[in-house]
């Protein structure tokens, strides 16, 4: 299974070199669910996933 982080608009921040947090604004979505969903707005996603 493919998943991806959806965020909600392209100004959210991912994750910092060298910090654990992950900004909560990211939702982890399987690939095909990311690309079939509809949204309200730009939908942004990156190609990456942090474990835990």
């Amino acid at each position: 299974m493919t998943r991806v982080a959806v965020a909600p608009n392209k100004y959210a921040r991912g994750v910092e070199p060298g910090r654990l947090e992950v900004p909560a604004v990211y939702v982890v979505r399987e690939l095909r669910e990311a690309l079939t969903r509809v949204y309200r707005t730009d939908a942004h996603l990156v190609s990456y996933v942090v474990g835990g």
